[in-house]
This record gives structure tokens, sequence and C-alpha cells, in this order.
């Protein structure tokens, strides 16, 4: 793993800007399914660290997810290789739908 991925799931005192910071880095380096694993990880800490779904800093990690699973979709529908673009569609769902119950 790279540092930034290491850093990445720190989140020392909820520091979502440099967690996002982090995950751009990766994205920059061509390393998008990195970014997407390691925000999903920093999704995870935060959930067991704080108010789980009510914390908005949540939402701003979900939504960074979600564009990048968009974007590597969007890249593999290019190509004509839509098995993993519908994947990857999928993820980006699973980040931008509202929990049950809200």
């Amino acid at each position: 793993k790279s540092n930034s991925s290491t850093n990445m799931t720190s989140m020392e005192g909820g520091d979502i800007q440099s967690v996002l910071k982090c995950a751009l880095n990766l994205r920059n380096e061509g390393k998008v399914d990195e970014a997407i694993k390691s925000l999903e990880e920093a999704i995870v800490e935060m959930m067991k660290n704080t108010n789980g779904i009510k914390d908005p800093r949540l939402w701003v990690l979900s939504k960074q997810v979600a564009e990048y699973c968009n974007s590597l979709a969007s890249g593999f529908m290019k190509v004509g290789n839509l098995e993993p673009s519908v994947q990857y569609l999928k993820k980006a769902r699973t980040y931008t739908d509202p929990p049950i119950g809200s």
C-alpha cells in the first residue's frame, strides 16, 4: 500500500480534508480503485467512531466514492467493456441512495 492509503484511514480527529486529499492524490496517480477502497475504509472507520449515518462527513466521503465509481464506469463504457461499468455504477448507487428510514 502507498503512504496515501495508509494515512487515509487513520482519520485522527476526523480530518475529512486530509482523507479527501489522499484520495485525490491516489486518483491523480491513476490509482482510482485504490482511492475508492481507501475512502470505503475511512467510511467504515468513521461509522465505528462517530454517530454513524447521521455524521455529515459520511455524505462527503460517500459522494466522493460515487464520483470515482462513475468515472471508472464511464471509462469502461467508452471502450465497450460493459460488465465492470455496470458494477461500478451499482457501487456508486449504493453510496448515493439515502439510508433506509431517513
